[in-house]
């Protein structure tokens, strides 16, 4: 329901109040009392108008523009994806990999996901509170695939995480960062 078409009910309630104390005057004026709170609720009304007026519905073809976006970066990422970049990774010590992953993780995923993984960061997108899955989750199998979780974190969702892999993180970052998930989100 608009917000104007709230408040413009509300003026109609006050304005049926204000006609009723025309029939039963106060003794503090009586009709100047009633004219005041007519004036008030004349007011109300003309503010409610105009928010029902610049209260517009949803562009839906700049929707439908947004999620055509979205895939299209989603299906860009896809393409870019490769696998084997993972396999030709130099080696780093394993300490090495946890503390370069649990420093992104903490800069670029907490704010969704959360400090824990739950998938209660609480970040808002768009005007909607996104609220990913928890990695502690045990149904959601993709992320116990060690390739298939870089490749989330690569390519991203249309729903509203980032296409890391073509927006700032290089592949050394996102195996960093998957390793960190998969040893101390999930397994941890």
């Amino acid at each position: 329901m608009h917000v104007g078409a709230l408040v413009l009910g509300g003026a109609a309630a006050l304005l049926v109040g204000a006609i009723e104390r025309i029939r039963d005057p106060d003794p503090f004026g009586g009709t100047m009392h009633c004219l005041l709170s007519c004036r008030s609720v004349g007011c109300l009304i003309l503010l409610a108008v105009l928010m029902v007026a610049c209260d517009r519905p949803p562009d839906d073809e700049a929707d439908r523009a947004r999620e055509r976006r979205a895939a299209d970066a989603v299906r860009l990422a896809d393409e870019r994806f490769d696998p084997v970049a993972f396999e030709e990774l130099e080696p780093l010590r394993p300490e090495t990999v946890q503390e370069r992953g649990r420093v992104i993780y903490e800069v670029s995923c907490a704010k969704c996901h959360g400090p824990e993984g739950r998938g209660d960061g609480g970040f808002v997108f768009q005007g909607d509170t996104l609220q990913p899955r928890s990695f502690s989750d045990p149904d959601w199998e993709r992320i116990r695939v060690p390739m298939e979780l870089r490749r989330m974190i690569y390519v991203g969702t249309a729903e509203g995480m980032p296409h890391w892999g073509i927006r700032g993180l290089r592949v050394r970052d996102v195996d960093a960062v998957a390793a960190y998930v998969e040893r101390e989100l999930i397994e941890g």
